[in-house]
């Protein structure tokens, strides 16, 4: 099951996020977790593995930015909204981020959310494959060791 947190100081826009991603994943392929407060999400993300953080940029007293480095890469994927566009182009390494700028079409999350998911599976896949690698090698190795 994956795992999507939603966090926007506007609880309208986490409303409709959640109940657009609610009704286009079902409850049995997702867990939503939706708030308007930094301090929760952070528990939510200490508690939880996060595939999908979708976070508003700017809130009262932290930007979405700051926030993610506070969460300590323990986020797969993240996707900014925000209509704070100036700001959005300093975001360093923006390449690794989606950033949907507002307003915006639910569709648009939608979207986004698909895409995350897809790289979060093949960075899953990926690491699997190093983990049998891994695992070749060192069978390998001791193989070696005791025939050698």
């Amino acid at each position: 099951m994956k795992r999507i947190l939603i966090l926007d100081d506007a609880p309208d826009i986490v409303e409709l996020i959640h109940d657009y991603l609610g009704h286009k994943y079902g409850k049995n392929q997702i867990e939503i977790y939706a708030t308007t407060e930094p301090e929760i999400a952070l528990g939510v993300v200490d508690s939880y593995e996060i595939d999908v953080a979708i976070i508003d940029m700017r809130m009262p007293g932290i930007n979405g930015y700051d926030l993610i480095q506070m969460m300590n890469g323990k986020v797969n994927s993240v996707v900014f909204i925000s209509g704070w566009t100036k700001k959005l182009k300093e975001i360093p390494d923006k390449e690794e981020y989606q950033i949907i700028s507002k307003p915006f079409k639910p569709k648009d999350i939608g979207n986004a959310v698909d895409r995350s998911f897809e790289l979060v599976d093949s960075m899953k896949t990926m690491y699997d494959k190093l983990c049998e690698i891994e695992r070749l090698i060192l069978g390998r190795e001791r193989y070696d060791a005791k025939y050698a």
